[in-house]
């Protein structure tokens, strides 16, 4: 989804990568509660890292990341529904 942007895909990401990274870690098996909100919050610290790291990249770098590396001929608009 090029459209969304990097100020899009940011929120989104965390967003997203805190769900998955929640449903690995709380269910199933494991250590004691203590332990899994810490290795929650680890997840989390790794996901903010990452997401904030593509704001320092050179533009290429992020165009490629965010999936926007296709040339654009024209404004981005919606598929009719």
């Amino acid at each position: 989804m090029p459209a969304l942007t990097p100020y899009g895909w940011r929120p989104v990401t965390i967003f997203l990568g805190a769900i998955l990274a929640g449903l690995e870690i709380f269910i199933g098996t494991g250590p004691g509660t203590k332990v899994r909100v810490d290795e929650w919050m680890t997840a989390l610290i790794g996901i903010a890292m990452v997401t904030i790291l593509a704001r320092f990249l050179p533009a290429a770098g992020t165009r490629f990341w965010f999936g926007q590396e296709v040339i654009r001929r024209g404004p981005i608009t919606r598929p009719p529904r």
